[in-house]
């Protein structure tokens, strides 16, 4: 069920002001969702900048309108006749491995 809203979906949208993580983030990538994400949810290490979704400030309501924007024109609405290709470029254990060097900081 969850893949199917995923490939139903033209973009998911994480705008969390305090996220550890934000699993649902590689969910929607590895289905070929796009993503706009909060630079301050951990999940945000998976997004590469106009290859799979935007990172924003969520401090700034006008940088999650031009994210938006940004995706929107960089992927084209899905007809969910087929399935989408993953997104995603790394894997759960790489990026938690770098959210947790991130944190030891």
């Amino acid at each position: 069920d969850v893949l199917a809203c995923y490939q139903a979906a033209d973009v998911l949208v994480l705008p969390s002001i305090q996220e550890a993580y934000g699993a649902v983030v590689g969910e929607a990538l590895m289905a070929g969702c796009p993503a706009v994400v909060s630079e301050r949810a951990g999940s945000h290490v998976l997004i590469r900048e106009g290859s799979n979704g935007v990172v924003f400030p969520p401090s700034d309501p006008s940088s999650l309108a031009a994210a938006l924007q940004s995706v929107f024109s960089a992927f084209p609405a899905h007809d969910g006749s087929t399935l989408r290709e993953s997104l995603c470029y790394e894997s759960f254990d790489r990026s938690f491995r770098r959210l947790m060097e991130d944190l030891a900081l």
